[in-house]
């Protein structure tokens, strides 16, 4: 399944993703990885895409570090999703699944051990999605990262949580919680790019 950039935006609306996941979901939703996608005005692509700036600067930033963006800035800033590297063992593509998993009828496992832990972690903002491989489920979290839920099951939510609170706490870190380096740089990309 296909999401549609603005299926993209009503899941960033309804808080299914974070802005890291959102800006990398959406740029896969226009460009082929490879080729570029120009952002003219910043202010304006995030009016668009209702997303504030500093979430726009820190979910860039986070996915050039995660080698899954390129950045070329000129006249204009141009962001290109990397190629993935699929020698290695095959993984559900999260654009495919994300619609799936909020809308699924059923459990992957059809246990409700697993509705109930599954339903607490989306609560919680934790997991984004689940898929059922073989005899194997499948979770992928805030993070990105897939997970047994065999190894999740037994993890406490405050565990949980302070593993992947810096995901979540990152996407609303305040302006000033920036040093003062970070933020004449995130300046100057403002008046860059016109934002």
């Amino acid at each position: 399944m296909n999401l549609s950039p603005d299926d993209i935006k009503q899941l960033w609306e309804a808080e299914h993703y974070t802005p890291k996941g959102y800006l990398h979901h959406l740029l896969l939703a226009h460009r082929p990885p490879g080729e570029p996608w120009k952002i003219e005005r910043v202010s304006e692509f995030c009016q668009r895409w209702n997303l504030s700036e500093r979430q726009f600067y820190k979910a860039k930033a986070a996915l050039i570090a995660a080698d899954l963006i390129d950045e070329t800035i000129t006249d204009c800033i141009e962001l290109t999703a990397c190629p993935r590297d699929i020698s290695g063992p095959s993984m559900p593509a999260l654009g495919e699944l994300i619609a799936e998993t909020l809308d699924a009828q059923e459990t992957p496992t059809g246990s409700s051990e697993w509705a109930t832990w599954y339903d607490e972690a989306r609560r919680r903002g934790l997991v984004l999605a689940s898929q059922r491989q073989v005899e194997v489920t499948l979770v992928c979290l805030v993070d990105e990262r897939w997970v047994s839920f065999e190894q999740l099951r037994s993890q406490s939510w405050d565990d949980l949580e302070a593993q992947l609170k810096p995901m979540m706490v990152g996407a609303v870190a305040e302006t000033a919680e920036l040093t003062p380096e970070q933020q004449k740089i995130l300046a100057a990309m403002s008046r860059l790019t016109g934002g």
